[in-house]
């Protein structure tokens, strides 16, 4: 595993707020495809949860055949599948768009790259069973609280169409490059759900329920959207896909550097 530390170079995460906390990723010092996870940047909307992790289960319910409530150690003991995962906010260069827009102001590092090991959810599903009128899964995670446009008190929670929850490199996460995911980033149980960004990969998996139509929390149908007309909601679809971006590392945005001939570093994703 080619981690992205570079020798002889302390990176620390660049703090973009502290409640909630979000931190960037320092890529202008990673060179490898595997994010140390003291490295993984940081998106929260709350303050980090809290609950017994001895005590963790995870039910799933609604319109299933059976529902049902999994232990760790029964997850632990099912087939597990290992991917590599890049995991972009979908904020990602906020900070960098003219005219200003509403949100964090992200620079260039949220975005990090590492390796999941966890079970595909359809295992899990298959479980439980689907009704035919199973169209949407929610995800709800432990961390909550009020948001800047509401008084009332809201858990993070998004949801997958069926048929995206259903693809077999949809997992439910407990590993992260070999070790437990740490519980800045989930732990013990996060979804994470490739080619999407990020704000779909929950963390802290408190519960999952199927339902027969959109689901409409805030964080799916207010944040989380592209809005295409400045004047109202019409015509509004979710973010969803990771466009094609990339970024350069070296040399740095403004750095001074003697005349001579340099070799112009970067990465690509998609």
């Amino acid at each position: 595993m080619k981690h992205s530390y570079q020798p002889g170079v302390k990176p620390y995460l660049n703090t973009k707020s502290l409640s909630p906390e979000n931190q960037e990723t320092p890529i202008q010092f990673l060179h490898g495809e595997i994010v140390h996870s003291k490295l993984f940047f940081r998106r929260n909307h709350f303050s980090y949860p809290h609950f017994t992790s001895s005590f963790y289960f995870l039910p799933i319910e609604g319109l299933v055949h059976t529902p049902k409530t999994f232990s760790l150690q029964e997850i632990y003991s099912l087939p597990s599948k290992t991917i590599k995962v890049v995991l972009e906010c979908s904020g990602d260069k906020r900070e960098l768009f003219q005219p200003k827009v509403f949100g964090e102001q992200w620079e260039k590092g949220a975005i990090s790259q590492g390796i999941w090991k966890g079970v595909s959810l359809r295992t899990l599903l298959k479980s439980t069973g689907l009704l035919t009128t199973a169209k949407e899964i929610v995800f709800e995670g432990y961390d909550y609280g009020e948001r800047p446009d509401s008084s009332q008190i809201f858990s993070f929670a998004r949801s997958l169409p069926i048929e995206k929850a259903l693809e077999p490199e949809t997992i439910i996460a407990y590993e992260y490059n070999d070790h437990p995911i740490p519980f800045k980033h989930g732990f013990p149980l996060r979804l994470i759900v490739p080619g999407w960004y990020a704000m779909a990969s929950v963390k802290w998996i408190k519960k999952i329920t199927v339902i027969d139509k959109d689901f409409t929390g805030p964080f799916q149908a207010v944040d989380y959207v592209y809005y295409p007309n400045k004047e109202n909601d019409h015509g509004k679809f979710p973010v969803t896909t990771i466009h094609v971006n990339s970024t350069i590392q070296y040399p740095l945005n403004r750095q001074l550097l003697p005349t001579g001939i340099y070799q112009i570093k970067g990465i690509a994703w998609t």
